[in-house]
């Protein structure tokens, strides 16, 4: 009895005192606020000391330039070049070497150095040398004058080529200036339709005031395998307005194609034939011709 009454009288008191003096309740923790957003970003920055740093000391990042790569063998253009100046300056009274030497330079973008080599030339006979000229005027930006020269020189080229007929087509189909359709060797019976092409070059315009007047008058002939003309009375009597043109423009035109559609005889035997064209410029009274094969494979108007 004496045990079990000690040990109540002892849970007893543990229990009053644990009532008397009770220990806080334990709370959850407190929640950790985010972290507030920067105002700015921030950037890092770089700093290379422009100082060189020594040997044994110094653990910045410096910028070090490097040499620049040997200079490597001359290109060849450069090398004929060189060799051209030494060829002009051994022969300075060889127009041919001085005229090798500016084109060289005019090839190389030099324009100032190629002029004045190009101004050393005593003789102006040679045909390059007006046609540099022009070239290096337009690239120092003298189009108006490269222009002027240039329009000299095709003029020269006109009157020395004349009047002649560029091209003489037998076609299927014209559509504009040099767009056609050629035939090719496609036979023609008799009593068909033959297209022709024609396209005059280095004609003269005749001046009448503030207008200029393209004359050309037409001619066609119908040869056989034999060179045996054989008369085509509806080429013969056609009209004048077929015949011939007489075009006003109102400038300069160097540009110009006509096209006829010529009927063959009814009885006309299959064979090879050629039609020949003649064109006169009446400003000048020169005359061209050619000439186009034609294959007539018999009688029958073409459907």
């Amino acid at each position: 009895m004496r045990g079990g009454l000690r040990g109540a009288m002892a849970l007893w008191v543990c229990l009053a005192s644990a009532c008397g003096n009770p220990d806080p309740l334990p709370t959850a923790p407190a929640p950790i606020p985010p972290p507030a957003p920067p105002d700015e970003e921030i950037v890092p920055v770089y700093r290379f000391p422009a100082a060189d740093v020594r040997e044994g000391g110094g653990a910045g990042v410096v910028p070090v330039r490097a040499d620049p790569p040997p200079p490597g063998p001359p290109e060849p253009a450069d090398d004929v070049l060189r060799l051209q100046k030494e060829a002009a300056e051994r022969n300075p009274g060889r127009d041919e070497e001085k005229l090798r030497l500016a084109l060289l330079l005019a090839a190389a973008g030099r324009t100032e150095e190629a002029e004045r080599a190009l101004a050393g030339i005593r003789s102006r006979t040679n045909r390059i040398v007006p046609w540099l000229e022009c070239f290096l005027r337009r690239e120092r930006g003298d189009t108006r004058e490269a222009a002027r020269m240039l329009e000299e020189f095709l003029e020269e080229d006109r009157r020395a080529a004349g009047f002649v007929l560029e091209r003489v087509e037998r076609c299927t189909r014209i559509l504009r200036y040099r767009e056609f359709v050629p035939a090719g060797n496609d036979p023609v019976k008799a009593g068909g339709k033959v297209l022709l092409y024609v396209e005059p070059r280095n004609f003269t315009l005749a001046r009448e005031g503030e207008k200029y007047v393209l004359h050309l008058r037409y001619d066609w002939r119908l040869v056989d395998d034999r060179s045996v003309e054989r008369p085509v009375p509806a080429w013969e009597k056609a009209p004048p307005e077929v015949r011939e043109d007489r075009v006003v423009l109102n400038g300069p035109a160097r540009e110009f194609y006509q096209s006829f559609t010529l009927p063959l005889p009814e009885d006309l035997e299959a064979g090879s034939y050629r039609i020949q064209v003649t064109v006169v410029d009446v400003a000048t009274g020169r005359s061209a011709g050619g000439a186009v094969p034609l294959n007539v494979a018999g009688r029958g108007r073409d459907r």
